[in-house]
């Protein structure tokens, strides 16, 4: 898995950073479990900065969710930037948890979040919830330096455990807004 870790910090344009997004996360085949795709995602949260995006003005966050959803159809990493309409679901809930990075790039001195920011997508169904209401809930992580996926499911009483194997990952870029 980490053979397309990123072993320093680098600085890179959106469009950039985002070609990298996709195609690293191309090693998220079958068989990749939820610590792999959070590994992943931490990994590049954390040693790839986005240029005109600045930490400090919460430009670059890390969005984690949880709860009950039906799963996309394919799970290609996608660009829905190009492909939103062609976005199809599975019949079902199942359980999944979500690790999006929503960024805002921008030179202009009063951008527009919604209109501007794109978000990087990483969500890892499980198999369907058995016989109880899933957990749902969110949690913004605003610092590379803060980003314990785990930790931060623990807190919130997510046991990954109860939720069965990886159903399957999905890797996606679209727009915030």
């Amino acid at each position: 898995m980490k053979e397309n870790a990123i072993s320093k910090t680098i600085c890179l344009p959106l469009e950039s950073a985002i070609s990298h997004f996709l195609e690293s996360a191309k090693q998220l085949k079958d068989g990749s479990t939820a610590e792999d795709a959070f590994a992943f995602m931490t990994d590049f949260y954390r040693h790839c900065r986005i240029e005109d995006s600045v930490l400090a003005n919460d430009d670059d966050m890390i969005l984690l969710q949880w709860g009950g959803l039906q799963a996309y159809g394919g799970c290609e990493p996608t660009d829905n930037r190009v492909n939103a309409d062609k976005t199809e679901f599975e019949e079902g809930e199942r359980y999944w948890i979500g690790i999006t990075r929503q960024v805002l790039a921008s030179k202009d001195a009063d951008p527009d979040f919604d209109g501007e920011a794109v978000s990087m997508d990483i969500m890892v169904f499980f198999d369907h919830v058995q016989e109880k209401q899933a957990v749902e809930g969110d949690e913004w992580i605003d610092h590379p330096d803060d980003l314990d996926i785990m930790g931060c499911l623990e807190k919130n009483d997510v046991d990954t455990t109860q939720f069965g194997p990886v159903y399957k990952i999905c890797v996606s870029v679209g727009f915030v807004g």
